[in-house]
């Protein structure tokens, strides 16, 4: 857990994570989670911010402390569990009705899953979590990927929701089943209760798992539509979290985030260096895209990462001025020149760019031409290799896809690629309107 005082507010960064507020005695009395910490801790303490409620929360503030995850439905579990835990004075105090929100899984003979702010419904119980919104956003992510029924458990006829595969199977299409296949539907809808309790209860590492082992097995059996399913569950379970901590796991070590990202650093600078025959630091990073359609509205990126962390401060645009014409290289070129010409802005330990061998070749030939001894790197997306120069030519760097030093390096990669491309929507967009 890192501290912060109120004059080291700047200090603050700008990742994901669970904010507690300590009084002058360090009780603990608010928490919060936030996409961005900096600015969500910030907006508490601007001149020009004015909520009454709030207010006194503020003046009661001695010092900050945070402990940063890896996504935000990470912090939106860990938050709920540590108000459980804490019960921080104003969590309560701000709240117009003084009662969270829960989820509760009832007993019925197929559970619905059900937000409540009395805790006297039968059923296990999840929370409690600050807001109605939050607990949508959570169900929501989840319903999408394990369907469950939420009408009264009498109902005949299918939910609404069943039309939206929402509800799949629907228990009031399970109840007029022949025996055999009603069997399956209701083992099938279990487990999705069943799976949902164990992503609530942090341990989403075991669902994925269980259902690795599913699919596999689905597959052996040449069951490929019902692997599949199976498949595209794991999909959207990693898109909800790319690393699957429990939340008890950052209350007992609120430094894990930072530990698996120094770990990933670790990992990068030594293969790096075994391949490069050189020592290579990785603490700062800038790794590049171009992005373009058909050559219009041409623009690059550059992002940059300190200790596996974004920074943003760092973050810069390229607006393509030589041509118009589709010349990924060429664009390149001029984006990888305008930026060494800064001296202003201080050089990385490392450079990489999105691409493959070709795209490396441009970056090597600036910074040999520069006689800047950084080194460069070029991950390619089809296969996921790492492009390095060797003593002969361009060799190859191949991880397995779970390694965290090619996890790193992704990472990177795809913010690259999502920074340069909001910024040629945006072109395009002014142009239609100027147009």
């Amino acid at each position: 857990m890192t501290n912060f005082s109120l004059s080291d507010l700047n200090r603050i960064p700008e990742t994901t994570g669970v904010y507690l507020f300590q009084d002058k005695n360090r009780r603990i009395i608010y928490i919060g989670k936030a996409v961005n910490l900096k600015k969500r801790v910030q907006s508490y303490f601007r001149a020009d911010f004015y909520d009454a409620k709030k207010k006194r929360l503020v003046e009661n503030v001695s010092e900050i402390s945070l402990i940063e995850v890896r996504n935000e439905f990470e912090a939106l579990i860990l938050e709920a569990k540590l108000i459980k835990q804490n019960q921080p004075k104003y969590n309560i105090s701000l709240k117009d009705d003084k009662q969270y929100i829960y989820l509760i899984v009832t007993d019925d003979e197929y559970p619905r899953i059900l937000l409540a702010r009395k805790i006297d419904t039968q059923g296990e119980l999840f929370g409690p979590f600050p807001s109605k919104k939050t607990v949508k956003v959570i169900i929501g992510l989840l319903r999408s990927i394990f369907p469950f029924c939420t009408q009264k458990p009498k109902s005949k006829r299918s939910c609404f929701y069943s039309h939206l595969g929402l509800c799949i199977p629907c228990p009031a299409a399970i109840r007029i089943m022949p025996k055999k296949e009603a069997q399956e539907a209701k083992k099938l809808y279990l487990g999705n209760i069943r799976r949902i309790k164990k992503i609530l209860k942090g341990s989403i590492d075991q669902v994925s798992r269980e259902l690795t082992q599913k699919m596999t097995e689905l597959s052996r059996q040449n069951k490929y539509e019902e692997a599949a399913v199976i498949r595209d569950q794991l999909k959207k379970l990693e898109e909800i979290t790319e690393v699957k901590f429990r939340p008890d796991q950052y209350m007992d070590n609120p430094y894990l985030a930072a530990n698996l990202k120094q770990k990933e650093q670790q990992m990068l600078e030594e293969s790096l260096s075994r391949v490069l025959n050189r020592k290579v630091k990785a603490e700062t990073i800038e790794c590049y895209d171009i992005s373009n359609l058909s050559g219009q509205h041409a623009t690059g990126s550059m992002v940059t990462f300190h200790l596996g962390w974004p920074d943003k401060k760092r973050y810069r645009h390229f607006r393509i001025k030589t041509m118009s014409t589709p010349d990924d290289y060429n664009m390149l070129h001029e984006v990888i020149v305008r930026r060494l010409r800064h001296s202003e802005w201080p050089l990385p330990d490392l450079f990489i760019v999105d691409g493959g061998e070709n795209q490396l070749k441009v970056f090597l030939q600036v910074l040999q031409k520069l006689e800047l001894n950084i080194p460069a790197i070029a991950l390619a997306k089809r296969f996921e290799k790492i492009y390095y120069a060797a003593s002969d030519g361009i060799g190859t760097l191949e991880f397995s896809r779970d390694t965290p030093a090619l996890q790193l390096v992704q990472r990177l990669r795809d913010e690259a690629h999502r920074f340069a491309g909001r910024y040629h929507r945006l072109l395009r967009i002014k142009y239609l309107l100027n147009g």
